[in-house]
């Protein structure tokens, strides 16, 4: 097995932000963010389409609710043919929505995760399809008062299902045999070296046996100081300090403030790099979302 380093990671920032229309005709027709993307290479992948992306567009927080969107290319997004709307979930009585996660399952099915919060209480929500168009009735996941259940992280492991969390304070790992409910308490995990600030979002992702995590660290919730990290671990309990991948920016860009990224493994050519979407905020506070490639070092070409 060859074992990985983050800190041979490297990446640039994304020139430009993907144009992917919001649901909501704000000042902004793209303006989405927290992206959670999955990539089926086998065959024609799910109804068709090798790439699902779901995001949260963001004009506020009451009309933060999980979008689901399709490619084959990963670049150029699309409504899956059918659909009237990507919104999955509608706005709610109270609280607001946030922070999708989706996840294909050996049974042929497409979920969504979803965390809604009313700041006293975190609940994670999921609908599942089979089509891509029609969505199952929400079903209640997990709820917790504290830790709080910021940014799911969600994969299948060799035995069974794991969920990583954050809550600002630190990471938390939980399991279950069944993806939809019977979660195990929350476990903390231990994180190495010393990156500055709070652990706000999270995506996770497994390279042979090594545990990837693409941490946000924040030094305030306001989004002072974001930089995207990558962290290594062999149990998902333990992790390594990496690279730090994007930080905030001096110079008004579209990411000047990173926020949320997420990682896939793709082959390019005779080896492999990790694209990498995310999200950040311009001067202005425009929210877009756009895409990267990390390169892995000279073991890019080892990894099968």
């Amino acid at each position: 097995m060859t074992e990985l380093s983050a800190s041979l990671f490297k990446c640039v920032r994304a020139p430009d932000f993907l144009k992917i229309p919001s649901p909501y005709m704000g000042l902004d027709p793209y303006e989405v963010m927290h992206p959670s993307v999955i990539y089926l290479p086998e065959h024609e992948g799910f109804k068709g389409f090798r790439y699902w992306f779901a995001v949260t567009p963001y004009i506020d927080t009451l009309h933060e609710n999980p979008c689901v969107y399709c490619s084959n290319d990963g670049y150029d997004w699309q409504l899956p043919p059918g659909a009237l709307s990507p919104e999955i979930e509608a706005v709610p009585v109270s609280g607001h929505n946030s922070d999708p996660e989706l996840f294909f399952d050996k049974d042929g099915k497409l979920y969504c995760f979803w965390r809604w919060t009313d700041n006293q209480k975190d609940q994670i929500y999921v609908r599942s399809t089979v089509d891509g168009i029609n969505w199952s009735d929400k079903l209640l996941v997990l709820e917790a008062k504290a830790p709080l259940l910021m940014s799911p992280a969600i994969i299948k492991d060799t035995y069974d299902y794991r969920m990583w969390t954050c809550d600002a304070n630190n990471i938390y790992l939980r399991n279950s045999q069944d993806l939809t409910s019977d979660w195990s308490a929350a476990t903390p995990c231990r994180l190495d070296g010393s990156t500055p600030g709070h652990p706000w979002h999270l995506s996770v992702f497994k390279i042979q046996e090594q545990y990837i995590a693409i941490i946000l660290f924040t030094l305030t919730t306001g989004g002072e100081g974001n930089r995207i990290t990558v962290y290594t671990s062999k149990d998902g309990l333990g992790w390594d300090k990496g690279t730090e991948l994007i930080i905030q920016s001096t110079s008004d860009s579209w990411d000047m403030v990173p926020y949320r990224a997420c990682g896939i493994l793709i082959e390019q050519g005779p080896k492999k790099i990790i694209k990498m979407y995310y999200s950040g905020y311009n001067q202005a506070g425009r929210w877009h979302t756009g895409v990267t490639d990390i390169d892995l070092g000279p073991v890019s070409s080892e990894i099968v």
